[in-house]
């Protein structure tokens, strides 16, 4: 049975309280020489979207100014930089329509991988649609979604998500009642096909709020970006909550930004695991922060604003955000990247210590790739970190690459003293200007005294910290 508008109840905002920020404490700089994957056809951007599923991680690769066979997205296994780390390859059986902003937009869960192409013309001129991906021993099976209600520039498909059973699927530009509020559709597989259940709106939405922009699911909980809601002040965006009640999903809570700024790009990115939610908001007039609510009590309850003060002025924290345990990244992206001054890291990984969530790692590409816009997508499983830089040059200028971080090498790398990222001469020295003294950091071979043996450990880990993968 369909949701109706008239089913829906949207509740009042709910205040946010401030928690205070916590001291860093260390925070080394990964300077890991990673696997790039990018392929020798000409696919561009290569790792424009990523995603991750329990045993699996999925790169996209839009092919954008490209013929539309080109188009495609790549799947891979642990060990990321073995000969078999390609898993199988995505490439669409029905052609886009050109532009149609291909595997930007992925999710993943178990077998099953889908990819929103919000131009296709599948449904009608521009209309949008989903691609779902289920993979078999061999290939890849591709079904087509498209909108039971299609109507030109919606764009079905600018987010997606999906679990178990349930796939959401965004449609900011939905024109139903006020033009442009948005609604996303929620899809059930009912006997090995997906059919549509519920249609679910914002019912305080007005013209132009894009409800929609971004989404992000679990078995119980729906969240949903209002890009620019107009209700709050200085079109801020806000964050819709829907808890599911036996099929249907309900709204429960609004999330909104604190301290707003104006245009705070609140929902720009959000990623929900168990009991916590990340939500990433680009600030477009300051440098970014992601927000971490925690369930309580079924109510979303603000935990920590992450700020990086450390940034230079035109780059926005929390272009994209994803929770896995204790552990967040979070990428960076310049608003000009010609004209803002260069970084050493694209991405953040924060970890959850004592109940703050505290910088532990700046996730830096690789040196000779300063503007390969790393960090527009990012992604966690198991130790490792993934983060897409979909203007990394690899055959071919532009090419894109995805990242790959070894995160238990990076967080310990023994021998690296003064946390910069290598195991070099500076920590030679430091071992050196200590010689024969008792303990300390500098007493890496745990030994009781700082001496030969110190040195020896240093020069078997020399260089990068975590450094590893394709040669």
């Amino acid at each position: 049975m369909l949701g109706t508008a008239a089913e829906l109840r949207t509740p009042a905002p709910i205040a946010l309280a401030s928690p205070g920020l916590s001291d860093e404490g260390e925070v080394r700089l990964c300077r890991a020489n990673p696997a790039l994957f990018h392929t020798a056809m000409r696919l561009w951007p290569m790792g424009s979207g990523v995603c991750t599923s329990s045993s699996m991680v999925c790169a996209g690769a839009p092919g954008a100014g490209l013929p539309a066979d080109l188009h495609g997205g790549f799947a891979y296994t642990p060990p990321y930089n073995g000969p078999n780390a390609l898993l199988q390859w995505m490439q669409p059986t029905n052609p886009p329509a050109p532009n149609s902003d291909e595997f930007f937009h992925l999710a993943t869960h178990d077998d099953i991988t889908i990819v929103g192409t919000p131009w296709h013309n599948a449904g009608g001129p521009y209309c949008g649609a989903v691609r779902v991906f289920e993979r078999t021993a061999v290939s890849w099976i591709e079904t087509l979604l498209v909108a039971p209600d299609p109507a030109l520039g919606q764009q079905f498909g600018r987010a997606i998500d999906l679990v178990d059973d349930v796939i959401a699927v965004g449609v900011p530009i939905c024109n139903d009642t006020p033009p442009l509020s948005g609604a996303v559709w929620i899809f059930n597989r009912v006997d090995g096909q997906w059919v549509p259940h519920q249609k679910l709106y914002d019912l305080e939405s007005g013209p132009q709020d894009y409800f929609g922009s971004r989404l992000c699911m679990n078995e119980d909980w729906l969240f949903v970006t209002e890009q620019e809601f107009q209700r709050s002040p200085m079109f801020r965006g806000s964050v819709l909550v829907f808890r599911r009640k036996g099929a249907d999903w309900v709204p429960m809570q609004r999330l909104l930004p604190i301290d707003p700024i104006g245009f705070d790009g609140f929902g720009e990115s959000l990623d929900v695991d168990g009991d916590r939610l990340a939500v990433g908001a680009i600030e477009l007039s300051s440098l970014g922060s992601v927000y971490v609510f925690e369930l309580i009590n079924e109510q979303w309850v603000l935990e920590q604003r992450i700020v990086d003060h450390s940034l230079p002025l035109g780059y926005h924290l929390g272009i994209d955000v994803d929770l896995a345990g204790d552990r967040l990244i979070v990428g960076m992206h310049p608003n000009n990247s010609s004209q803002v001054p260069p970084v050493e890291s694209w991405a953040t990984l924060y970890q959850l210590e004592f109940g703050q969530w505290r910088k532990r790692l700046e996730l830096s590409p690789l040196p000779e790739e300063p503007s390969s816009n790393a960090g527009y997508s990012v992604a966690l499983l198991g130790d490792h970190a993934f983060v897409g830089a979909p203007l990394a040059d690899g055959e071919i200028e532009n090419q894109g690459a995805l990242f790959v971080y070894d995160l238990t090498e990076c967080l310990s790398c023994a021998g690296d003293l003064n946390l910069d990222g290598d195991a070099g001469f500076e920590d030679l020295i430091r071992i050196l200007s200590r010689w024969n003294e008792e303990g300390g950091e500098e007493d890496l071979d745990d030994n009781g005294l700082v001496g030969l043996g110190d040195v020896l450990r240093l020069l078997s880990v020399w260089g990068p910290c975590g450094q590893w993968g394709v040669e």
